[in-house]
């Protein structure tokens, strides 16, 4: 019997934490396979708490509440992976709903590759629980292409609703041999501690795999309260501040000219956006 560790970081989302408890919980999981869902609790609101709390009896769910806020996802995943028990990792948000089938395809894929293979699902964003599009079915090898002038990666996706799920998870622990730290926190939570992971993976050993099953799915759905949110020019400047940290962690000298290609890079898609915002957008509303 094998163990699935499933680490949930929270933050002040009681109106859907619940619901994705239950998604989970509820999954089809296939033989051989138990279950083990990691709670990282960030300083929630008493509310967010509350409905934690009821999931206190369910031998299935252990909960660990920080005694302070510590404002990021990486740091709880990291201590979620000390605590989980599990011989198969997961890493998974708190408003993520999960089809019931999504971890009985990830599984079924996974026992067809080696120990160092991890297998990815996709997510797709939604505005309610109530109102869930219906995934396809395809398995295809993931082919990542770093750029060498920007850093920047370059992820397949099908459709502009369909996303390849942000971290590198459902992989057996022998996946992250050798990683000092599951993910590196850098100074702004949630931006691209993913890729540095996939690059300090793929130094360790260039030959692991990461294969993607589109028909195992998450929704992401959307809420008003809770996360990690901030205002769109914070984002912009601490998007900046994370990025140039990424580069110096993994590209050495190469700083000296991907910093400044990076930063062009980023002016002109944001003038792009802008033109696209106030100029395009308002004539095609025009059109009659």
């Amino acid at each position: 019997m094998e163990k699935l560790s499933i680490l949930m970081n929270s933050y002040n989302r009681h109106e859907i934490i619940g619901h994705a408890l239950d998604s989970i919980l509820g999954s089809d999981l296939p033989e051989g396979l138990e279950l083990e869902v990691v709670v990282i609790d960030d300083h929630s609101d008493q509310e967010t708490w509350n409905v934690l709390k009821k999931y206190s009896d369910d031998q299935r769910v252990m909960m660990h509440r920080n005694k302070e806020n510590i404002g990021s996802g990486s740091l709880n995943w990291n201590k979620g992976y000390e605590i989980a028990t599990g011989d198969i990792i997961m890493v998974t948000a708190d408003d993520m709903i999960w089809d019931r089938s999504c971890i009985r395809y990830l599984y079924r894929e996974l026992k067809k590759h080696d120990r160092y293979t991890c297998v990815v699902g996709i997510y797709i964003n939604t505005e309610s629980i109530d109102d869930l599009p219906e995934p396809t079915l395809k398995v295809k090898e993931w082919k990542v292409s770093i750029s060498q002038l920007t850093g920047i990666p370059t992820i397949p996706t099908d459709g502009k609703n369909e996303h390849v799920t942000r971290n590198l998870s459902f992989c057996y622990r022998d996946f992250y041999e050798g990683l000092d730290e599951l993910f590196h926190h850098f100074p702004v939570n949630g931006m691209r501690e993913e890729t540095d992971q996939y690059l300090r993976i793929m130094k360790l050993r260039p030959k692991r795999k990461i294969v993607v099953v589109d028909r195992a799915v998450r929704y992401h759905v959307h809420t008003k309260k809770g996360g990690y949110r901030m205002d769109l020019k914070r984002y912009k400047r601490w998007t900046r501040k994370n990025h140039r940290s990424y580069l110096i962690r993994n590209f050495g000298w190469k700083v000296v000219y991907m910093v400044p290609i990076f930063h062009i890079w980023l002016a002109q898609k944001w003038f792009r956006d802008l033109i696209g915002k106030y100029l395009i957008e308002p004539k095609k509303n025009n059109i009659k």
